[in-house]
Parts: structure tokens; sequence; C-alpha cells
């Protein structure tokens, strides 16, 4: 621990700048989808090839890191603790004979594979006062740091009330609030049915914060459902976190340590607002994440995040960003640790 101590904030102030550069270039060069042109992510650099090569990096490299990929995290509409229908008896859930043959079935053996409600129009006259309006309410619940893409389950089938099929909802609307503190209105078009992205965005889990996601029944004036002479429906059924790795958009950065010969230092800037740094010892196949700076979310926010490797949460010798524990950073150090 003492010689995490002593090296790491040298580390992070040595390479930090570093970082911010090579994030500046993947902004700047959006096309630069992948590493030289490979879609797969996957490849060695041209001069790790030659062992006798002076300046060999020995960089192997595959985006993202297998060791930081995790599955999914799926909450249905009858999970017990992480879904809220609003207001109570709001949502009907349908018989046997009504239901569609295909909704999402975390558990097989549910009696509440889906839910439903009707569609309530917003008046066009703005003195008139909205009519109630239901709600339903997933939670993430406690994720590993980092950012998730949402997906929407609908299902692909008919859903009857009174023997007759009604329509679902073209223009679903939807919010998500994450840990940022940012709510954000979404549309969704729930005749497509089976998953759907939720917008074109990920969405930020400190570790603790969960992200909310709520679909309500409100069908706003410029809708394409608000002229139907059939009111739709909207259908409550699972919800999928996944996590987002960011798409690489600059070649990674690779220098030697000026403060190890013995390791070389690759910075990645990654389309998720993030910069990572992976230390890769000379001649040795591995390598780990030392930190992983988060830009802030809005200007002038002023601070970033950082998750290093000074932290007793950290995980040491393991590629899993998402597991660091968070610390301030700003602009001027503080005393005690500038100085260990």
């Amino acid at each position: 621990m003492a010689h995490h101590g002593r090296y790491g904030m040298k580390r992070l102030i040595a390479g930090f700048w570093i970082g911010i550069a090579t994030l500046a270039l993947g902004v700047a060069l959006d096309s630069w989808h992948t590493h030289r042109g490979s879609n797969q992510r996957t490849g060695t650099t041209t001069n790790a090839q030659n062992p006798n090569n002076a300046v060999n990096f020995l960089l192997a490299w595959t985006l993202p890191d297998m060791d930081s990929v995790r599955l999914p995290v799926i909450v249905d509409n009858d999970h017990p603790t992480l879904t809220t229908a609003l207001p109570p008896g709001a949502w009907k859930t349908p018989s046997e004979a009504e239901r569609a043959v295909d909704p999402y079935l975390g558990n097989p053996d549910t009696t509440v594979p889906y839910q439903y409600v009707l569609c309530v129009r917003q008046p066009t006259d703005p003195d008139e006062p909205l009519p109630p309006i239901a709600r339903f309410i997933w939670r993430s619940g406690q994720l590993p740091p980092g950012y998730y893409r949402i997906w929407v389950y609908v299902p692909s089938d008919e859903t009857l009330i009174g023997g007759f099929p009604v329509p679902y909802a073209r223009q679903a609307e939807y919010t998500v609030t994450d840990a940022t503190g940012t709510t954000t209105t979404l549309y969704l078009n729930q005749t497509l049915g089976g998953w759907q992205p939720l917008g074109d965005r990920p969405f930020y889990h400190d570790g603790s914060t969960e992200i909310v996601v709520t679909l309500n029944n409100l069908i706003r004036p410029a809708s394409p459902d608000y002229p139907l002479s059939t009111t739709p429906i909207v259908a409550a059924d699972a919800i999928r976190f996944a996590p987002d790795y960011g798409t690489v958009q600059a070649s990674p950065v690779a220098i030697r340590s000026p403060l190890d010969s013995g390791n070389h230092l690759v910075y990645i800037a990654n389309g998720n607002g993030t910069i990572t740094c992976i230390e890769n010892p000379v001649g040795t196949p591995g390598a780990r994440v030392r930190w992983t700076f988060r830009v802030p979310d809005l200007p002038g926010q002023g601070e970033g995040q950082v998750y290093d490797d000074e932290d007793a949460n950290f995980t040491r010798g393991a590629v899993h960003a998402e597991r660091r524990a968070q610390r301030p950073l700003r602009t001027a150090l503080p005393r005690n640790r500038a100085h260990k």
C-alpha cells in the first residue's frame, strides 16, 4: 500500500493532461470510430509484433476489456420492490384470454405478465386542467458505477379489451432520472414490440443513486395518437439496464511511463465522456486500469470524478473501471494528498 500511496497520485498528475488531450482529439475526430479502422476493435499494434524493436510498446488490445463486461440487469413489471404502479388500481392485468402471447416473463409462473392502462389526452386549452395521469415506475436498484443504456420490452402481440384489440401508443412518454439529477423525457413507439432502445444515449449510475424510469399515459396534442378514434393503451412490461462501455473516439495513446520505465501507460478516450489509463508492464501480456476520469456533465461544473487505485475499494490487477470508488478531482489538489 505504501508503493501505491507514493506513486499513485504522481501517476495521476503525470498522465491526466495527456488523457485530456486524448479526449479532446477524440471529440474533434469523431469519425475515428475504431483503432486503425478495425471494426472488431481488437488487434495488436504493428511495432508490438517485433520483440527486438526498441520502441516496442507491446500494446495488445481488445475493447471493451473483457474482464469489465457484465450482463444487463432486467427489472420486470412484477418485481416486488423495484416497480410501482400509480395510482393504485389504475393499471390493469389482462386475463389469459385478453393478454398478448409474447410478454417478457422473468418468472414463468407469474400472474402479472404485464400491465396496461388506457391513455388520456392533454387538453388543447391551456386553461383546462390535466386529466388524472397514471404512472408506472421502474428503479434500477444498486448497480456498479458506470453508464447504462435503457431498453424497453413491449409485447408484439395485441391486447384485447372487452374482446376487441386495442392499439399500443405510437408515442408513449417516458422520463428517466439518473445520478446526475437530470430528468430526460423520451418517447417510444410501443407498436414496434419486443426490446426497443429508449433514446440514443446512456444514463449514469454512481453506485448509490438509482436510475428511475417512469411511463405515463398522457397523449400530447402533437402526438400521432391524439387524433385516433380508438384511444390507445400503454403497456408496462420489462426494462433492461445494459452496461455501456462507450465508443472509442480516437486511437489509444501509449507512452513509456515517466515514473517507471518497466511500464507503459495506455490512454483511451471513450464516447461516454471518460478517459481511462491502463498500465501495461513491458514484456508482460497483462494490463490493469490505473484510473478512469469522467468529464463533468454540466458546463462550468468545475470538477469531474476519478476512480483510482489508491482507494481501499479499488480492485487491483483487474480491468473493472465500474468498480472503482469515486473521488472528486479539482484544479488544486488537497495538500495532504499532494505531498504524499
